[in-house]
């Protein structure tokens, strides 16, 4: 929280907070990121099989099947995050992942055309009333 605050103070000490100016706050940008991981914010759609016989892990899904998407434990991953259950932001620092879908990892608002509609809008608003 220090380290964040810090960066606010330091990024904007002189002037007064602009929407474009979120981009200079690297670190902010990156405890959000963290706290989506570890804490999705909604569930994932239903999607449908539209192939029979699809393997998925270790399950055999039939065409029809409604497939969930554990946000969750995607997030809290220990094959694919280092201390899943640590809040670490500085790992979104180390590896650039983006949450807009293509990066499967880190998917909390989706993807595809099922990504979530509000999408845009949480990116722009939620860094810019935090800081």
């Amino acid at each position: 929280m220090a380290k964040a605050q810090a960066e606010v103070r330091k990024a904007f000490a002189s002037q007064t907070l602009r929407e474009p100016d979120i981009i200079n706050l690297p670190y902010l940008q990156a405890v959000i990121k963290e706290v989506m991981r570890l804490h999705p914010a909604g569930i994932i759609i239903p999607h449908k099989a539209m192939k029979d016989g699809v393997d998925l892990s270790a399950y055999r899904v039939l065409k029809g099947a409604s497939v969930l998407v554990n946000n969750w434990a995607i997030g809290h991953n220990p094959q694919v995050w280092n201390e899943p259950d640590v809040f670490r932001p500085g790992r979104f620092l180390e590896k650039q992942i983006s949450f807009h879908g293509k990066d499967f990892e880190f998917i909390p608002f989706g993807s595809g055309k099922r990504n979530c509609l509000g999408m845009p809008y949480a990116a722009r608003v939620i860094p810019f009333l935090l800081s």
